[in-house]
């Protein structure tokens, strides 16, 4: 599965495989990985979701991590709602 995202207006491919959690985020004008995203699942439906980052390029900086953390959220959530309509 595959999103588009943009922050900040540069253009971000977000992609997850199937029966995975882990979301990976790539740089569309970079053609490159930026990093990948593990949710906390259990914390998905609560006020503070979270996750842990891994695979960060070096050229990446926190703020966009900050930027992108909540649409990978929102993207897992609705991963897992619409997996159970």
């Amino acid at each position: 599965m595959a999103n588009e995202i943009t922050i900040d207006g540069e253009r971000f491919t977000t992609t997850t495989a199937p029966d995975s959690a882990l979301v990976q985020i790539y740089h569309q004008t970079k053609k490159r990985l930026v990093a990948s995203f593990n949710p906390n699942t259990a914390s998905l439906f609560s006020p503070r979701a979270y996750g842990s980052w891994s695979s960060i390029h070096p050229d990446t900086s926190l703020s966009l991590l900050e930027k992108i953390e909540p649409h990978l959220v929102e993207q897992c959530k609705q991963r897992i709602i619409n997996q159970y309509k």
